[in-house]
């Protein structure tokens, strides 16, 4: 392999020299882990016998509250997920419609109030096209590399305006409690929107919801922190070097949470230890993964953002309701993310099963998320479960007691479903019990497990390979985490500790969560 840069490309293209256009933008998704399942074998959508994906969501889906009893993982934990999702992926999409049929009389948000028969929640195929393969393939618009383009952009117009080309340091604005994300001034394409009260990142996503800005406000801190630093070490050294120093120590940290922070605690294990780059393998992003697998946090958000003052103490207006939340940065605009912040950290993250809170299900912009994620599923051409479960070269189902252990979801599941052969598989994935004190079960974790060791082996950028960071370097990249991060960059104080793991006494059970799940004040064990 040739000669590795120091700095790694901004828009994927050329990291690995021997293969340039691995992991660079608008590369085709592939079906890495299984095969194909169009209908036709060529486009057609998987499964079009199946029932509406929004009936499926009906029986499956409903729930009011739903805590995590199992993991013990915080509010955090679904939201960096997206926020690893985004880093990844950032799916093309198309004019093609595939709406979802509504079921007569369905009353989620006046899908079908007058009981017509005919209501559809809006839904369009991805983007892509018949490719050399024989099929249809999606497109990337982001980089497949852990490398923070969801931060940074990919060396456009857009970086070019996140950037203050002075010290080598992001721009930022200011709120009323710290430093916020700019705002998006230039009217740069956004999710929501199109306004100059919305912020701006490297991805056009990141008003989503309240924790996925405050994610994006910490990394454009941590990046200007390393800025500084260099700044007064290295006095002579220009803004285009500060920069690209400060990023390449950012996304060293943003790897390093995310494979001895996240990952273990997503999987009950780590990954095998790393040992050497391969130049020779693909990071390309699994269909699979992508389609199933890593949505499984839209299952486990919970209903409400809670906002929390120091000690423990509520704001006095309560918490938010997660549907007001999403594509909407009020909160965050006028009173910043410290509340926020607290609140994710002393939550119990939701279970990641076959229930979902409403407010992702009756949202009047995103619809049912859960229908979505299904409808998703066969418009990628996704396999059904078992055909997922073979290829993975796990033990086909043959009834649905092998799928789940508890036995309202085996109900379920036998009125939504037909036959356990056809499975969708994101509903089965979310089915299975865990695997140990993982958040997700063994289907799931395979897939998961497969990426992010594909992501890390095809890096050569990858933070633990040999000769591109000292041992002190290292030390100190290893010694950043989001709990110091939260420290260094807001208010939040003690609560940070272990910042992925809801503190014991909150629970439910341990006096601490009332009867419907507000967080109640208390002393924190950790602090």
């Amino acid at each position: 392999m040739s000669s590795l840069p120091r700095y790694r490309p901004m828009d994927g293209y050329n990291v690995n020299p021997d293969h340039p256009t691995w992991g660079t933008l608008r590369q085709p998704l592939e079906y890495i882990s299984t095969p194909e399942a169009y209908a036709d074998n060529v486009s057609s959508t998987a499964g079009p016998h199946r029932n509406s994906a929004r009936y499926i969501s009906d029986v499956l889906f409903t729930s009011q509250f739903k805590f995590n009893v199992i993991s013990g993982a915080s509010g955090w934990f679904p939201y960096y997920g997206q926020f690893l999702a985004h880093d990844m992926i950032l799916q093309a999409s198309s004019n093609v419609t595939f709406h979802i049929p509504v079921p007569r009389c369905d009353m989620g948000y006046g899908f079908d109030p007058n009981c017509t028969g005919t209501a559809t929640i809006p839904f369009t195929r991805e983007g892509g096209s018949v490719t050399s393969r024989g099929y249809f393939q999606g497109q990337n618009l982001a980089t497949s590399w852990l490398d923070l383009n969801l931060v940074y952009g990919l060396g456009d117009n857009r970086t070019s305006y996140l950037r203050t080309f002075s010290d080598g340091k992001m721009k930022t604005s200011q709120g009323p409690r710290g430093e916020l994300l700019p705002f998006n001034l230039p009217l740069f394409d956004n999710a929501g929107p199109m306004t100059p009260n919305m912020f701006l990142a490297g991805d056009p996503r990141c008003n989503i919801n309240l924790p996925l800005l405050a994610l994006h406000t910490l990394f454009v801190l941590e990046h200007n922190k390393w800025a500084t630093t260099f700044k007064q070490r290295n006095p002579t050294w220009d803004d285009e070097t500060l920069f690209q120093e400060a990023r390449r120590f950012t996304i060293a940290i943003h790897q390093k949470i995310a494979y001895y922070e996240y990952l273990p605690k997503l999987l009950a294990h780590g990954l095998e230890p790393y040992t050497a780059f391969n130049p020779n393998l693909s990071p390309a992003i699994d269909v699979a993964f992508m389609t199933a697998a890593f949505r499984y946090g839209h299952s486990s958000t919970n209903q409400q953002v809670y906002r929390m003052q120091e000690s423990r103490v509520p704001v006095a207006d309560g918490p938010l309701n997660v549907a007001d939340t999403i594509l909407n940065p009020q909160e965050y605009r006028v009173n910043g993310m410290d509340d926020v912040l607290r609140g994710l950290i002393l939550e119990p993250e939701a279970d990641a099963d076959d229930n979902m809170v409403e407010g992702m299900r009756t949202h009047p912009i995103l619809g049912d998320m859960a229908a979505v994620d299904i409808q998703r599923g066969r418009d990628r051409g996704v396999p059904d479960y078992n055909t997922v479960r073979q290829a993975l070269g796990m033990p086909r189902a043959r009834n649905w007691s092998d799928v789940t252990s508890n036995p309202e979801y085996q109900r379920r599941l036998a009125i939504a479903y037909n036959s356990v052969d056809d499975l969708d598989l994101y509903v089965g994935g979310l089915s299975e019990d865990k695997v140990g004190t993982g958040i997700i079960g063994p289907t799931f974790n395979a897939l998961v497990t497969a990426q992010f060791l594909r992501t890390r082996d095809a890096d050569p950028y990858f933070f633990m390979r040999p000769g591109l960071f000292s041992t002190d370097e290292l030390n100190k990249i290893q010694n950043r985490s989001l709990s110091s991060m939260i420290l260094d960059f807001t208010q939040v104080g003690e609560e940070r500790r272990r910042v992925h793991i809801a503190p014991p006494d909150m629970l439910p059970g341990t006096g601490e969560v009332d009867a419907v799940g507000r967080v109640r004040a208390g002393t924190d064990p950790d602090g």
